[in-house]
């Protein structure tokens, strides 16, 4: 733990790497599905300590059941447009989320991106 630092996340916000450079955190959605959960990255540039960059990975899945219910036909022809779309553009939009209920779990989700933000400023060369 870096000087001078008390770590307090915990409720469904957990550190799972803190390295030179970055550190790791893994939210969990209160729907409680592991599918759902979030790892957030924030790491600066050892090139630029300047720059702070903040990643989020999330697992999206394309949802072609809200278009055709249970018909088996009308999802094989959905995701076939998905791909012919990705084919002609090279990308499609997807969309995630997370569930927060309880107030605690936004403070540790924000008490995360403030731990290692102050971590990784500790951390960075001077320059």
């Amino acid at each position: 733990m870096a000087e001078g630092i008390e770590e307090k996340i915990s409720y469904r916000v957990m550190k799972i790497h803190d390295s030179e450079n970055a550190v790791f955190y893994r939210i969990c959605c209160d729907c409680l599905d592991s599918d759902h959960d979030a790892t957030l990255i924030l790491e600066f540039d050892e090139e630029d300590p300047k720059i702070l960059t903040l990643t989020m990975y999330q697992k999206v899945r394309w949802c072609d059941f809200y278009h055709y219910n249970d018909n088996w036909i009308g999802k094989i022809i959905s995701r076939i447009k998905t791909c012919y779309r990705i084919l002609l553009k090279g990308w499609i939009e997807f969309e995630g989320s997370m569930i927060f209920i309880e107030e605690e779990h936004v403070e540790n989700f924000i008490q995360g991106l403030q731990e290692g933000k102050t971590k990784l400023k500790q951390k960075k060369p001077k320059g």
